[in-house]
């Protein structure tokens, strides 16, 4: 594990050390994803990858009621999202926040998934098997299989519609470097995960702005038809993010989504489902208001 040097990423990493001890007393498998995960495994000691708003981490889902009991047990008070009651439900997650001073919370994110089934659906009882025996700052824990951790930097960039590039290309970069993730396997893992479209626009920035060696032949392997390719290129052309930066980020995602979205089936199945999880959203909070 790499020695890290921001005062911000020690006071974060101590509690969420502390949690993984207390989650290890109870047999409960804990993994660190996105910057606790990569700070702690690709990093250089002398590179600051910027603010780490909250620790990311997966469990289990059949321990996840056990884990947010664990988290209130210390401490922790669950961030009510208003009026997304069902939504935030369905998410897959649960926000923490820890008051440690009058100014400082430590804000953690517990996962059961990485993202919803419906956009992405991936085999958890597979991903679990994957995972790599390691350690937290000398406390056990788990580690995610270099591609599903490529592959899960890849969607969170897609949800967060390509609008910043540096950190997420940097972010790869030091992964495909340090830990070598296979792209074959990534490949086939994306047309499961049906995610193909954006690890292929990812795979074309890599090429283009970090020049990461990527044989043609994967990038053809997963390339979408030209018409998709080139809006995707022209929506997301370099490093500096979405072109329509104006845009807030729900409109960003009418637009960009579509084309990332691995064909209209997809789409259709998404759409669905989220809709009527904000029309019971609306429904649930207007007859609360109203009673």
């Amino acid at each position: 594990m790499q020695v890290l040097i921001s005062p911000q990423y020690i006071i974060l990493f101590h509690y969420f050390r502390e949690f993984i001890s207390v989650a290890n007393q109870h047999g409960i498998d804990v993994a660190p994803l996105k910057g606790a995960e990569l700070l702690t495994s690709v990093y250089p000691p002398n590179e600051d990858r910027g603010l780490l708003a909250d620790i990311d981490f997966l469990v289990k889902a059949e321990n996840f009621a056990f884990v947010n009991t664990l988290l209130m047990q210390k401490g922790y008070v669950k961030r009510v999202i208003p009026g997304r009651k069902h939504t935030a439900s369905q998410l897959k997650d649960s926000g923490y926040y820890l008051q440690i001073s009058a100014t400082k919370k430590i804000l953690f994110e517990a996962h059961r998934f990485l993202v919803q089934q419906e956009r992405h659906p991936i085999n958890y009882e597979a991903l679990w098997k994957r995972t790599i025996d390691s350690n937290f700052d000398g406390v056990p824990c788990k580690r995610l299989a270099p591609e599903d951790t490529f592959l899960h930097l890849i969607i969170h960039a897609f949800t967060d519609c390509f609008s910043e590039l540096t950190r997420p290309l940097r972010d790869l970069e030091l992964l495909i470097e340090n830990q070598k993730p296979d792209f074959h396997i990534l490949i086939a893992r994306s047309k499961a995960w049906k995610c193909e479209r954006a690890l292929w626009l990812m795979f074309m920035l890599l090429k283009k702005t970090r020049n990461i060696d990527i044989d043609d032949a994967f990038i053809r392997a997963i390339a979408p038809k030209v018409a998709v390719s080139n809006v995707l290129s022209f929506l997301v052309p370099d490093e500096n993010g979405f072109r329509f930066q104006q845009l807030d980020h729900r409109k960003r995602q009418i637009v960009l989504w579509p084309f990332l979205m691995d064909g209209v089936v997809p789409i259709i199945r998404f759409a669905k489902y989220y809709s009527i999880l904000r029309i019971t959203d609306f429904i649930s909070d207007h007859f609360s208001i109203c009673h």
